[in-house]
């Protein structure tokens, strides 16, 4: 213990940096994540809306209820987490899968679209915060805009989400990315 604190600052210093290697760190190609981002989040709100009309064989009677559908998937694909666990705790574990099906592909395509297992995450959690903030605006936009609807939409995202979705989007991210760096 004397040894050590009669040593200086400098030769504490110099012993670190020989025993620890220098590890660089390449930089993220933003390229790569604005890819993952745009494809992970037209793939999660086009499965979800196509499992919405296979499940509502009625809510799309016309070319014109096609923008409805659109605007109801941007407002409730993020805050799918309560309804997942709502259907598979009551034992409907099919229509459950299905729910959860538009985050696990849209992870899977993020992650290996980023090639990386930390880039898969990153993308999958971006995806769904940027859902949330685009499922929020429109939720707000549709009430009326006053920022006690816009806080109130937000919660009400935050507490039907349980944190599901941007976790299943993280972990199917990162094994995306995980397949997709072994290539």
């Amino acid at each position: 213990m004397v040894k050590i604190l009669s040593k200086s600052l400098e030769d504490l210093e110099k012993e670190l940096t020989e025993v620890e290697p220098e590890v660089e760190v390449e930089p993220v190609p933003k390229k790569k994540l604005i890819t993952g981002i745009i494809f992970g989040y037209l793939f999660w709100l086009i499965s979800y809306m196509l499992i919405y009309i296979y499940n509502n064989p009625g809510a799309y009677a016309s070319i014109s209820d096609i923008s409805d559908i659109v605007l109801m998937s941007l407002i409730n694909i993020p805050a799918l987490g309560y309804p997942i666990v709502e259907k598979i705790l009551s034992g409907y574990y099919f229509q459950g899968a299905e729910l959860i099906a538009p985050a696990i592909i849209a992870g899977f395509v993020a992650g290996l679209v980023s090639k990386k297992v930390t880039n898969g995450i990153l993308v999958g959690s971006i995806i769904w915060f940027i859902g949330l903030l685009v499922g929020c605006v429109l939720l707000a936009y549709s009430v009326g805009i006053s920022s006690a609807t816009l806080i109130e939409s937000v919660l009400k995202m935050l507490n039907d989400s349980l944190f599901l979705d941007p976790l299943i989007l993280a972990l199917f991210g990162a094994l995306g990315g995980f397949i997709r760096s072994r290539k």
